[in-house]
Formats: structure tokens, C-alpha cells, sequence
């Protein structure tokens, strides 16, 4: 015996698959993305204390006191 699905049920199978197949990419790209912005974040984070430390240095050596 077979079952004939009608052609409205199937096209709201086939569009839930291609929806479903989507999801799954667009999930899979956040996921590479999310890497991308920690990498970006912790290197802006590390540049930012470097330059801190530089800078704290500079005023340092700039503004020593004459004792």
C-alpha cells in the first residue's frame, strides 16, 4: 500500500527542510564568527594593556622627580 502525501503537505515538507538546512549553516557561521570576535577581542584587550603599561612608563620617565 502506498501513501500519497498531497502537494500542499509536501511543499510545507520540502520548505521546512530547506529552512531547517539553513538554520543549520547560518548556526555553523555564528559559531565561526563567535571565534572570530574573542580572537579580535582578547588581542584588543592584550594591545590595550600594552599600551597602558607603555604609556605608564613614558609618564614615568618623563615626569621623575629631581631628588
Amino acid at each position: 500500500m502506498t501513501i500519497k502525501i498531497p502537494p500542499s503537505i509536501n511543499w510545507f515538507i520540502k520548505k521546512y527542510a530547506r529552512k531547517l538546512d539553513e538554520m543549520r549553516h547560518v548556526e555553523s557561521e555564528r559559531e565561526c564568527v563567535l571565534k572570530k570576535y574573542l580572537a579580535i577581542k582578547a588581542d584588543l584587550e592584550a594591545l590595550e594593556k600594552v599600551i597602558g603599561l607603555h604609556w605608564l612608563l613614558e609618564v614615568k620617565t618623563l615626569y621623575r622627580p629631581n631628588i
